[in-house]
């Protein structure tokens, strides 16, 4: 009933067809080790996707939450099949540097990469753009950005990482300064600093990311002329240690102007350097949003961003 109601409300936006997936997950973490620890831990993870499809126009809507009860599929619905009849008539763009608004979705892909940047285990292994930055400005001061275990609502909500350590909440970066990498007992040994919690069953891993809120209206991030992006997928890295990367733009892009949608764009590649656009964060919306689909394996809670002079190139 959950998909056939996102389903439903999808076309009756203007959707022509959707694509709608449901995973409803429940987690039992046992640990039970030679030092005496025998501990269990359980959680649940509920999230609903929508693709919805008019002419060549698409759009993507989430809903995530851990009850199933408080999924909001009709709302996911609603706005795939409006961003898919909004886009239904897309134009090719030119390449250039534009200033941009992310929607939740794309900004948690690319958050998701800078969880997996902080773990100690990137650093020491040459794949992260944060090595050798503790204490040092990494993004620009209106950003922070936390690693929570046990944040309310998270969709990895766990009470001990795999070493049996208790998670916490941790500052990754804060006012955009770097604040901790995230550790097991073996990196914070080696590392000379604290243990965060953040033992996997391989590396250090974050368990539900959170994107603090900046002050601004949603709607005010649109003033002006600015770009909007609501989703990507296929995020590769041409060199972790700097940063650079490119990601392909996927479902509906528009070109705004004060709030208005002049027309829906295609055929774009976001191509930028991620240090370069979290220093380049002009401002954050006042409300988050719950996201985790395929393109963003670690659950993230965060608001929409703008960001000034990113590169969108041709995707062909």
């Amino acid at each position: 009933d959950i998909v056939i109601r996102a389903d439903s409300a999808a076309m009756n936006s203007g959707a022509e067809r959707s694509a709608v997936v449901l995973n409803s997950e429940r987690y039992t973490w046992n640990l039970a080790t030679t030092t005496g620890i025998d501990v269990s831990s359980s959680s649940t993870s509920n999230h609903l996707v929508i693709r919805a499809f008019c002419s060549q126009g698409s759009g993507q809507g989430i809903t995530a939450s851990s009850l199933i009860s408080e999924l909001s599929p009709e709302a996911a619905g609603k706005r795939a099949g409006e961003l898919a009849k909004d886009a239904r008539s897309p134009e090719r763009a030119d390449e250039g540097y534009y200033d941009v608004v992310l929607d939740p979705s794309i900004f948690a892909n690319l958050i998701d990469h800078v969880g997996y940047a902080a773990s100690a285990y990137a650093v020491e292994s040459g794949f992260s753009f944060l090595t050798g930055k503790l204490g040092k400005t990494v993004a620009s001061p209106n950003f922070s950005l936390f690693d929570d275990g046990m944040l309310k609502g998270g969709l990895l909500h766990r009470a001990f990482d795999d070493e049996g350590y208790k998670t916490q909440r941790t500052a990754i970066i804060e006012g955009g300064t770097l604040q901790s990498y995230l550790t097991n007992s073996h990196f914070s040994a080696k590392m000379g600093i604290p243990n965060t919690a953040n033992a996997g069953w391989i590396e250090p891993r974050p368990w539900n990311l959170e994107v603090a809120t900046g002050k601004e209206k949603e709607s005010d991030l649109f003033d002006g002329h600015v770009i909007y992006i609501t989703n990507n997928w296929y995020t590769r890295f041409q060199n972790y240690v700097t940063g650079d990367f490119s990601t392909i733009l996927r479902d509906a892009v528009f070109e705004v102007r004060n709030g208005d949608k002049l027309r829906a764009l295609k055929g774009l590649r976001l191509s930028d350097n991620l240090p370069r656009m979290l220093s380049s964060i002009q401002a954050i919306g006042n409300k988050q949003y719950l996201i985790r689909w395929w393109e963003v394996e670690t659950p993230v809670l965060l608001p929409y961003v703008r960001i000034s002079n990113v590169h969108l190139t041709s995707a062909d």
